[in-house]
């Protein structure tokens, strides 16, 4: 992927309603490997005390979300992910944040 490219934030098969879907966040503009802020989960290997790392980035609106939280797909890749489940619905899922209270 290339900074500026447009990428799909696939989340993968669910379910919604009783019917399975592809469920995405959403298509954004790739920003490349960045630092995740406290708004960003853990990478498992964050758990264990060691420091954050770069992680791949999407910004979709006003939210910024790392690949650990969504694969990413070229618009190609997703195409060719669609056609080989032309059965299930796309859905857009809402992007849930981690809210950080205010250490003071």
């Amino acid at each position: 992927m290339k900074i500026g490219e447009q990428v799909v934030a696939c989340v993968g098969i669910r379910k919604h309603e009783g019917v399975k879907c592809l469920a995405i966040y959403g298509i954004g503009e790739y920003l490349g490997e960045q630092i995740p802020t406290d708004e960003h989960p853990l990478h498992p290997k964050e758990r264990f005390e060691q420091p954050r790392f770069a992680q791949p980035m999407v910004k979709i609106g006003d939210i910024t979300i790392t690949e650990w939280q969504s694969p990413f797909y070229t618009l190609h890749d997703f195409d060719n992910i669609v056609g080989k489940n032309l059965d299930k619905p796309v859905i857009q899922f809402p992007i849930i944040q981690r809210i950080t209270k205010d250490k003071k």
